[in-house]
């Protein structure tokens, strides 16, 4: 009896033993998600490839997903189209929370991830917080300058530390819009952990194209077609004129309010060898023609323009580059009162 009553407590024991190591091995991911119905269902999504890891019906506003299946990755949470945040997935007990608040018309989506590596960011995001607050706060350019190389350092030295996990790729995106493409060259060299990232070497590659239509390159030839009508950049620059190209679209507020200033530079200039271009990137060619036609724009406008916004690397509007008599690229990226300033010097 002795003996079976040991054997009982020893097999009870091993039980528990094997219970508890399995509860430790298989984390969950708990994803909280207001105003989420039961049964819509909840995509986990790769950010660095855009990929579909998995998926769950929401249940009570919540999906829980076991963290220790998949592989780490920086992953996004999409529902019916609806982005709900991104965070950091990894072998580890995770929790995103997500609140929505609503505002005009709208809905103001916040979330913030918790546990495994989410804590490494969100202790980072509290220095860097600290940092940009000293920043807009600054006495003057000095110290200005400086708190930036700092914010730029701290980047920097988390993205070292964790080259070799997901927390470092999540840190190389944050860094790379700051950086030269000699920089990130030198960076991805060093740490050849980093190539195995589709975004990675999409950067190197937008950060190469960008390059190239930098101010002092010549310009980069382009084919606008709309309704069997088809414009070649090359068709005016180059010709022995500045022109100044502007991108822009019917939907886009601040592009209107760009349009005054170019008629300033246009009214100015036209009578010398000055051209203004306006090419549309919606996919409304027929509002863009309408649009022009009501704010009276007295150049010539290229429709159905987005694919030659791509070869300049243009990620928002408007965008306006002049060109030289040669096609050299003299400036890009100009608004405003500067606009004026920036192409009379070219007439001084």
């Amino acid at each position: 009896m002795r003996t079976y009553l040991f054997r009982l407590v020893s097999a009870v024991v091993v039980l528990l033993a094997s219970i508890s190591y399995t509860c430790r091995a298989e984390n969950y991911t708990t994803l909280n998600l207001p105003r989420v119905g039961d049964g819509q269902i909840v995509y986990l999504i790769n950010v660095d490839n855009e990929a579909v890891i998995d998926s769950l019906p929401a249940i009570n506003e919540t999906v829980v997903f076991r963290s220790d299946k998949y592989k780490p990755s920086y992953v996004k949470v999409m529902s019916n189209n609806d982005d709900y945040g991104n965070f950091l997935l990894n072998d580890s007990p995770i929790t995103l929370d997500v609140t929505l608040e609503d505002f005009n018309g709208g809905v103001l989506k916040r979330w913030i991830a918790q546990g495994g590596f989410n804590d490494n960011l969100n202790d980072f995001a509290k220095q860097y917080s600290e940092l940009y607050k000293a920043f807009q706060n600054a006495a003057n350019d000095q110290v200005r300058d400086s708190l930036q190389n700092t914010m730029q350092t701290l980047l920097l030295d988390n993205m070292e530390r964790n080259v070799d996990n997901i927390l470092g790729y999540r840190f190389f995106l944050m860094l790379a819009s700051k950086l030269s493409l000699d920089s990130i060259e030198n960076l991805v060299d060093r740490y050849p952990a980093l190539k195995n990232y589709e975004k990675v070497n999409a950067t190197l590659a937008e950060k190469r194209i960008l390059e190239d239509v930098q101010p002092g390159h010549r310009f980069k030839d382009f084919t606008v077609s709309y309704e069997g009508m088809e414009h070649r950049l090359s068709d005016v620059v180059g010709k022995g004129d500045y022109v100044l190209v502007d991108f822009w679209a019917f939907w886009c507020g601040p592009c209107r309010e760009e349009m005054p200033y170019i008629k300033e530079v246009y009214n100015q200039f036209k009578d010398h060898n000055f051209k203004v271009i306006g090419i549309t990137i919606s996919d409304n060619p027929e509002m863009d023609i309408e649009a022009a036609e009501k704010l009276e724009l007295p150049w010539e406008i290229w429709v159905n323009g987005f694919d030659a916004s791509k070869e300049y690397f243009i990620t928002s509007i408007p965008h306006l580059i002049l060109f030289s008599p040669d096609g050299t690229i003299l400036e890009r990226g100009i608004r405003g009162d500067d606009l004026l300033t920036a192409v009379a010097k070219y007439f001084d």
